[in-house]
């Protein structure tokens, strides 16, 4: 979680090199706020690798 002024673009910029996106804007401290989120990445669950046809995944070769 992020926050800082819309005016700032310096930090606007900043929070969106490593993937925060806009959950909110509010008005508070004399300006408008600009709340980013970021959420993790999670890895891709392996599936398994296709073997020769007709031969099921993970089967192992007589």
């Amino acid at each position: 979680m992020l926050a800082t002024q819309t005016a700032d673009v310096g930090s606007m910029r900043l929070a969106a090199k490593p993937g925060f996106t806009e959950a909110e804007r509010f008005r508070a401290w004399g300006g408008e706020q600009w709340l980013g989120l970021r959420f993790p990445v999670t890895p891709q669950a392996e599936t398994p690798t296709a073997g020769p046809p007709g031969r099921a995944p993970g089967a192992v070769a007589a």
